[in-house]
């Protein structure tokens, strides 16, 4: 399936366990399908400490800066 084409893309790109590459993976597929998916929000510290905007073209960001995005 197209996931894992593209979660071995990202894998060989940034160093990120097999199951966050997936995860990463489905919100990129998910972003290209459907659009309009801003952010990838999670606490995984390894996860954060990649830079994915350019792997996989979206904003990987923890809680506490979504937070500080949607405050007035």
């Amino acid at each position: 399936p197209e996931v894992f084409v593209e979660a071995c893309e990202i894998a060989s790109n940034v160093s990120l366990k097999t199951l966050d590459a997936l995860h990463i993976a489905y919100a990129k597929i998910l972003n290209e399908t459907l659009g309009d998916l801003n952010y990838f929000v999670t606490l995984d510290q390894n996860i954060l400490d990649n830079r994915l905007k350019e792997t996989a073209d979206i904003d990987v960001i923890s809680p506490k800066e979504l937070i500080n995005l949607l405050a007035p």
